[in-house]
């Protein structure tokens, strides 16, 4: 065999060598997380039935950031993507979240989501209620001597979820954040709910969270 034979056959077997293990690391990269859908499902949370009689609630965007927080919760799980991000649906979206919040609808039923869900064009539909919410106040005191006093807030919510051809599942969640300021309460700023920058709002998301940990999901 001349030298330029053997270079064509290591050239081949080099090719062939780096095509498998190109492949196999394309596969290996594939393979979805454990636990995780192999082909996640398209979302849409379609709003936050208001509960809670406090007029520091009534905000709209509250109802809108609680819907956000049950997106990211439920997309964290790697089991949901959100559904294409278009105009049409996105102004359905809102106002379908809107009317929730408001308490111009009634809270949805299994086949309100069923509706929707095909409505929307998605394989399953989120929505939540918020249960509760309550606030604790203890003064402190060392040496004899009374200091300041440290507020607890705790928010209760359940979250449901609306598979395509599944029964609805659903969780509830508590959440608690402490402070020793007076403002407990959100902070709405331009249009927008600060979630991670209030007592309340930091309560919220823990419950949020704490909720689709207990989702029994099929």
């Amino acid at each position: 065999m001349s030298r330029k034979q053997a270079r064509r056959i290591s050239a081949a077997i080099l090719t062939v060598a780096l095509s498998l293990a190109l492949s196999g690391l394309l596969e290996a990269r594939a393979e979805p997380p454990a636990g995780c859908s192999p082909t996640p499902m398209t979302l849409a949370v379609i709003g936050v039935k208001n509960e809670i009689k406090d007029p520091n609630w009534e905000n709209q965007l509250i109802g809108s950031g609680i819907s956000h927080l049950v997106l990211q919760a439920l997309y964290d799980t790697g089991r949901y993507v959100p559904i294409e991000d278009n105009p049409e649906i996105v102004a359905e979206v809102d106002r379908l979240i809107g009317l929730q919040w408001a308490g111009a609808a009634p809270r949805y039923g299994e086949a309100d989501a069923a509706r929707i869900a095909a409505d929307l064009k998605t394989e399953a539909v989120a929505w939540a209620r918020a249960i509760s919410f309550s606030t604790s106040r203890r003064r402190s005191s060392f040496g004899g001597l009374v200091g300041g006093a440290r507020t607890t807030v705790t928010v209760e919510v359940e979250i449901f979820v609306k598979e395509k051809d599944r029964p609805v599942i659903s969780a509830r969640g508590k959440g608690k954040a402490s402070t020793d300021s007076l403002g407990v309460f959100f902070q709405i700023r331009k249009d927008k709910v600060y979630f991670d920058q209030t007592t309340v709002g930091k309560a919220t998301q823990e419950a949020v969270t704490a909720a689709v940990k207990e989702l029994k999901f099929p």
